[in-house]
């Protein structure tokens, strides 16, 4: 290949080059797989690294099977819960562009007898407040023999997006069961 095959074949090849390059995302989640705690010093610590959480019992858990992938998922132990409130976990994530269709998505999981409400994956603005897309899975959407994919899209405004998992438990004071989550992503 002589020097203008080179050159020539250089200038062809970088624009291709550069638009592969542009399209990866510029922002992602952190620990979307539940594996790091937010307590580094203790590997069982049952809060996620990046995943503030309200509610009751929605942990970090190091010892449930089966994990999609990993070691560790989130869950959510629905048969500990006393009172009606939602329980659940967000992340806020910046360089997310506004007017681009988001996906959240995360796998689901659910025990046989699980009889939680509903489980919603929801989209806000960044920091919270405004919602921007939400779509409520209802116990008989998800599977107790495999992990189910389960995905909102929307849209921000503004740059960046809040995701969250929100869990309502039962209305009855019988709730039993549980659920998993893990490999949650966002795409855009």
């Amino acid at each position: 290949m002589n020097i203008f095959s080179r050159s020539l074949f250089f200038a062809v090849m970088a624009p291709v080059f550069f638009v592969a390059w542009t399209s990866i995302p510029a922002a992602s989640l952190v620990n979307p797989s539940f594996e790091a705690s937010a307590d580094e010093e203790n590997w069982t610590s049952d809060v996620a690294l990046a995943w503030p959480r309200w509610g009751e019992w929605m942990n970090r858990e190091t010892g449930w099977f089966p994990a999609k992938d990993g070691e560790c998922m989130l869950g959510y132990h629905h048969w500990r819960i006393i009172n009606g409130e939602t329980s659940g976990v967000y992340q806020d994530v910046s360089g997310v562009p506004a007017d681009t269709d988001c996906e959240f998505s995360v796998y689901a999981f659910k025990d046989d007898e699980t009889n939680a409400q509903s489980v919603e994956l929801r989209i806000e603005a960044l920091g919270g407040g405004e919602v921007i897309a939400s779509e409520t899975f209802s116990m008989g959407k998800l599977s107790a023999d495999k992990w189910i994919k389960i995905v909102v899209i929307g849209a921000p405004r503004t740059e960046g997006v809040r995701v969250l998992i929100v869990i309502t438990p039962a209305e009855s004071d019988e709730r039993a069961g549980a659920l998993k989550f893990d490999e949650a992503a966002l795409s855009f």
